[in-house]
């Protein structure tokens, strides 16, 4: 009997809307053995604030830090992590920070503080330093600037915290990751290109290192 083949067109048509279709193809040639992932190393800047438009806009919502108590819910969603994978990031210091609506979490970010470690790119981060990653909203929530609006009340929040400089990193072919790291008016700090060789080789490539202001 044939498999169903609904579901890859269906991956097709969402890749082409979201212009997604070289980073899939990449992702392809990856499993084959090579791997080329561009990416950007960003810099979160002191985004406009635009508070007074969300107050009304958000009023039912609340943001924060969230502990194991939710992590089971966190794990049914984004990428479909384990729990017990979850559980383990809090253990060894790293933090999630969530917005909820009517008690349910519409979107989240992780927070390392000690490395950056991505299969783009890996760096140890100095004191004051952050790495958000793994930003996720559902999809019944996007296209309503709740990520934006968690990412600057994440910021606020780790400011508090005495944390400084906020880095997170970009696939050069993430068109839609892209136009929400502009929304969040991001610095670009460098270009880079991570090649593999299967699991065992390894290179990183400095492909453009930007002026900061």
């Amino acid at each position: 009997m044939r498999r169903p083949v609904i579901p890859k067109i269906n991956n097709i048509q969402t890749a082409f809307r979201h212009g997604l279709v070289r980073m899939r193809l990449l992702e392809r040639l990856k499993k084959l053995g090579l791997g080329l992932e561009p990416y950007y190393l960003t810099k979160v800047g002191n985004f406009k604030d635009p508070e007074p438009q969300w107050e009304s806009r958000f009023s039912e919502y609340e943001t924060g830090f969230v502990g194991p108590e939710v992590m089971k819910e966190v794990a049914s969603c984004g990428e479909q992590l384990p729990e017990v994978l979850l559980l383990d990031r809090l253990e060894r210091g790293l933090s999630c920070f969530a917005i909820k609506h009517r008690e349910r979490i519409a979107a989240y970010v992780w927070c390392a503080f000690e490395q950056i470690n991505d299969s783009m790119y890996k760096a140890s981060l100095k004191e004051k330093e952050v790495h958000l990653y793994n930003v996720w909203t559902r999809p019944e929530y996007r296209g309503k600037g709740i990520a934006a609006f968690m990412m600057y009340q994440c910021v606020n929040a780790l400011e508090e915290k005495g944390i400084a400089n906020f880095y997170t990193l970009v696939n050069y072919f993430n068109t839609p990751s892209l136009r929400f790291h502009q929304k969040i008016n991001v610095r670009f700090v460098k270009l880079g290109l991570q090649v593999s060789i299967g699991s065992k080789y390894s290179w990183n490539f400095l492909l453009r290192e930007f002026r900061q202001p």
